[in-house]
């Protein structure tokens, strides 16, 4: 298989918007500003979907997206697990006061991973449709859905 053609423009867009959720995390002056909450992140899932390929078939897309999005997750959960670990127990002497004063126990601010990865099947499920008008149908009802589950 030849190598894919790399659109460094995109590549850079999408690590602008890594960026500047960074520095949102990291409450950085003039660079954590709300406005930019507006964009960064619709921007990067759109970004991230203008190549939206199925690949060779439904195995090989889950194979390639679990091991691009499921694995790092994966291993920064456990990493961020290990390191709370480690850090409390040094301080605590039992499991559980470690647990309760630390939690939650995981890495949150990794969410948009297990999001990239659901958002990449429904696009699967979505592109295998043929009928327009149970594509729009479909869009309706995600529309909808997600609307009814945001906060406001």
């Amino acid at each position: 298989m030849a190598d894919k053609k790399r659109y460094e423009n995109i590549d850079f867009m999408k690590g602008v918007c890594i960026l500047l959720v960074v520095a949102t995390h990291l409450d950085l002056p003039y660079l954590s500003e709300p406005c930019y909450s507006l964009f960064r992140m619709p921007m990067y899932y759109f970004l991230s979907g203008i190549f939206f390929s199925r690949y060779d078939g439904i195995k090989t897309f889950l194979i390639k997206k679990t091991n691009n999005l499921i694995v790092p997750y994966l291993f920064f959960s456990i990493f961020t697990l290990l390191v709370i670990l480690v850090f409390y127990f040094g301080k605590h002497t039992s499991f559980e006061e470690a647990y309760i004063e630390s939690e939650p126990l995981h890495n949150g601010p990794i969410w948009f991973l297990i999001s990239l990865y659901e958002v990449g099947v429904l696009m699967y499920v979505i592109s295998g449709i043929k009928r327009l008008w149970l594509h729009c149908a479909m869009f309706f009802l995600l529309s909808i859905t997600g609307f009814c589950l945001c906060d406001k």
